[in-house]
């Protein structure tokens, strides 16, 4: 009988796609309009193997609704099958938020691209999108809102300076990655834990003026963990060394992070009085 309930299951689910896509333009196997009015299509991609998954875009301008886990008010996409057959998802330029719950659990997702018009990513947005391991976040972005990033297993990640608050276990990674703190970003003492209390990331680097960063030390798992960063005018400073840009700290191993110009040192050791050795190069 369970058999039979499937099967009827993927059938009606078929139809279901099939009268949707009646409705779109050509390749376009699913679309339509959510009730804040942003447009949404799900189209096939084939990838560099051969295998066809599928690709989300998403068009509006504004911020986009909160949706629910399940139920009449989860995401339209979802509805369609979508957390189990789309592995890229575009959202379009004009957008400013990300609404609650609107990406959760689409564990196949591994390809997020975010307009530079994001503000906010809103709560368990991107919850439990397992396989996304590499985004660019956008250079004005406001705020991570809880479990926004939960379970992900970034490569590495950029927070911008724009950030100015990060939620409980919005950055639980699974994966052994060094973060950046911006100074003036607020940062929940639960932002990196799981559920279990635990986490992989390796190094956190905190301004030392950035209090919520700093009060992360008095937490056993973060302990051995925080490194602290001083600011000279544009440029930052940590274990004798200088950098132009804040997360340039995170990847202390690429050379060209490193500032060697004479003008450049003068700018960043007169304000601390310390010696700056210029290499050549």
């Amino acid at each position: 009988m369970k058999k039979w309930f499937f099967i009827l299951g993927i059938i009606l689910h078929l139809i279901a796609n099939e009268a949707n896509a009646q409705n779109c333009s050509d390749g376009i196997v699913a679309c339509g309009t959510t009730d804040d009015g942003f447009t949404w299509s799900v189209s096939n991609i084939v990838d560099k193997n051969g295998n066809t998954t599928q690709e989300l875009r998403i068009e509006g301008v504004g911020d986009m609704q909160d949706y629910e886990r399940d139920g009449d008010n989860m995401s339209p996409w979802k509805k369609n099958g979508g957390d189990i057959s789309i592995t890229k998802i575009i959202v379009g330029d004009g957008i400013t938020s990300i609404g609650a719950r609107a990406f959760e659990d689409m564990i196949y997702v591994n390809d997020l691209q975010l307009p530079e018009s994001i503000k906010k990513i809103g709560k368990e947005a991107c919850n439990w999108c397992a396989s996304l391991a590499d985004i660019k976040l956008p250079s004005g972005l406001i705020k991570l809102g809880g479990y926004a990033f939960y379970a992900t297993k970034f490569s590495n990640l950029s927070l911008p300076e724009s950030l100015t608050q990060i939620d409980y276990r919005s950055l639980y990674i699974r994966s052994p990655i060094d973060i950046v703190i911006p100074e003036n970003t607020e940062i929940s003492s639960l932002a990196f834990l799981s559920e279990s209390g635990t986490t992989d990331v390796q190094k956190i680097y905190c301004a030392s003026t950035n209090t919520s960063c700093l009060a992360l030390k008095n937490i056993d798992e973060f302990a051995s963990k925080i490194q602290l960063y001083e600011k000279y005018g544009d440029t930052y400073y940590i274990d004798g060394k200088f950098y132009k840009k804040l997360n340039d700290i995170a990847f202390k191993n690429n050379i060209k992070k490193r500032i060697y110009t004479i003008d450049e040192a003068n700018l960043v050791a007169k304000p601390s009085g310390n010696t700056v050795r210029i290499k050549y190069r």
